[in-house]
Parts: structure tokens; C-alpha cells; sequence
């Protein structure tokens, strides 16, 4: 039999709580979200391997993303435009 797995939503402000206080032992997020993302498939082996990216976000990034939002919304634009571009019946909303 394949591997049955289940994928549970929660909405209930108690339970979210539960589950933020939830130490890795119960919840192992990184593994979870790798196997939902497919991250292997989608962003390549290296970065599931190699975290560093978990540091710039939590230091470097964070402590500058307002003022380099503008750049970094650009750069997302542009590169949706390019690699996704819009087809008849879309829209270009982010422009």
C-alpha cells in the first residue's frame, strides 16, 4: 500500500496556538514542508542540504527588507512576467 499521509488544516485560534508551542519533537516543520513543496523537485537538493539561506532571512534580510522592498517587488515582477507570463483570460495584477 503507497504511503497514506494526511494533511490537517487548523482554524481554530486554540488549536494554531497548540501547535506553535509544539516543540520539533511533535512537529517537525522542515520535513514536512519539504515533503509538501517537493523541495528536491522544485528548488533543488542543495537548498533542502544547505540552510544557510535560514540565517539571511532571519538576520540580513529581515533587519533590511523595507528599504529594499521596492527592489525586491520589481524583481519578483519582472521575473513572473518573464518566466510565467500572462496568457488570454490573465490578468497582470502585480504591475
Amino acid at each position: 500500500m503507497p504511503d497514506q499521509k494526511w494533511i490537517v488544516m487548523v482554524t481554530d485560534e486554540n488549536m494554531i496556538d497548540d501547535i506553535r508551542k509544539a516543540t520539533d519533537e511533535y512537529l517537525e516543520f522542515l520535513e514536512a514542508f519539504n515533503e509538501f513543496m517537493q523541495t528536491d523537485y522544485t528548488m533543488g537538493k542543495p537548498i533542502r542540504i544547505n540552510l544557510y539561506h535560514f540565517d539571511v532571512v532571519k538576520t540580513t534580510l529581515t533587519r533590511n527588507i523595507s528599504a529594499r522592498f521596492s527592489d525586491v517587488r520589481d524583481e519578483i515582477v519582472t521575473a513572473c512576467a518573464e518566466e510565467i507570463p500572462a496568457t488570454e483570460g490573465t490578468s497582470d495584477k502585480l504591475s
